[in-house]
């Protein structure tokens, strides 16, 4: 029998993947807009952590090959829609980076990493793990090798993330939740608090930018005090996803909480969606049409995650891949009636027992007992 899901977790998956598409919405946007580079920082502060938090928290040890070869063929399978897509709407060289994954499938490949890397460690003291992960993700911005190539520098700073969620029970993490309800008001102050500093202080906190998506090294500004301002952001992240999950509703809403089993194939689709959208009808021309033109490419984000988790033609193509992989092949059955290339093992004469290098006579052996 399946085990009930718990609405708490869909319902923020759901709050989550409407994150990842408004953030990639906004950042369109974030070289003429500070509007857009506040939202920017708004969201990628602790949204991307969260989401690989959440992601530990239902981490498996079973069938983990499966599960990474499902993760790591879902990325490669997402960049060849969008090289396809691109292709086919005009771009005579599109890319495929197999190896070098600058664009969105590294999440997948991300998740295939932290997979085989948390059943390795698996029987080790995630009390050592994950205080050293987060030294580790601390100092890596001083390697200038590390970025891009294998998504190794977001595998790193993200790993903790992972981790940590591995380490919690979800089932206890949601009760405690509801037990710790008080916790409701301060949540709110600190994403507002949060949300105003991104607003109005836009410029003095854009550089953090290149360290809440995980994927450069330290810039000059940061580098005399990196490891710090890195660890400030793991600081942030904490608080406000701890902020996030104590405002996000535990009961099921019709509707919303089902659309929260989704996330995986909103994530897969929004882009190349978003790909014909912007070749057939011009979409980010609408931001340029004033206030309300920018608030409607903005909820346009939102209603592109809703139909995408609500649609179940959208399943495919992560659904067939899925079952592809994950089915186990049935054991072939020997036909008896087909002769055997060799006689059974009883039919054959027992080989001549050596005697005893001293000449001594062989004993004979015992009958072995009856069960």
């Amino acid at each position: 029998m399946a085990k009930e899901r718990i609405a708490l977790w869909d319902n923020l998956k759901l709050i989550l993947i409407t994150m990842v598409v408004a953030g990639h919405f906004a950042d369109f946007f974030t070289s003429e807009s500070p509007v857009c580079r506040g939202i920017f920082l708004f969201i990628y502060a602790f949204h991307m952590p969260l989401f690989f938090f959440v992601s530990g928290l239902f981490h498996s040890d079973e069938k983990v090959t499966q599960r990474c070869l499902f993760y790591f063929s879902g990325g490669v399978l997402l960049r060849m829609f969008l090289a396809t897509f691109s292709r086919v709407y005009g771009n005579p060289a599109p890319a495929f980076p197999l190896f070098h994954e600058d664009g969105v499938p590294w999440f997948l490949y991300a998740l295939a990493a932290f997979t085989f890397i948390a059943w390795v460690l698996r029987k080790q003291n995630f009390v050592y793990l994950i205080p050293a992960a987060i030294v580790l993700g601390c100092f890596i911005g001083y390697d200038k090798t590390v970025g891009d190539t294998l998504c190794l520098s977001r595998i790193i700073v993200f790993l903790p993330c992972y981790l940590a969620g591995v380490a919690i029970d979800p089932t206890e993490l949601a009760k405690w939740k509801k037990r710790n309800i008080w916790l409701a008001v301060p949540s709110i102050l600190m994403l507002c608090g949060w949300a105003a500093l991104c607003y109005f202080k836009t410029a003095e906190i854009y550089g953090l930018r290149n360290l809440f998506t995980g994927r450069h090294p330290f810039t000059a500004t940061v580098a005399p005090w990196g490891p710090l301002v890195r660890l400030a952001c793991y600081v942030l992240a904490f608080f406000l996803s701890g902020a996030l999950i104590i405002l996000t509703p535990s009961f099921k809403i019709p509707f919303v909480t089902k659309m929260g089993e989704n996330t995986l194939n909103v994530f897969f689709w929004h882009w190349p969606v978003y790909m014909t959208l912007e070749h057939f009808f011009h979409i980010k021309s609408i931001y340029a049409t004033g206030v309300k033109g920018k608030a409607l490419f903005m909820l346009l984000s939102v209603l592109i995650t809703i139909v995408l988790a609500a649609v179940p033609i959208f399943k495919f193509p992560l659904k067939q891949l899925r079952t592809s992989i994950f089915r186990i092949p049935p054991v072939p059955v020997k036909d008896t009636d087909e002769p055997d290339d060799f006689p059974p093992p009883e039919s054959l004469p027992a080989p001549e027992e050596a005697a005893p290098e001293d000449g001594s006579p062989k004993e004979e052996a015992a009958p072995a007992e009856e069960t």
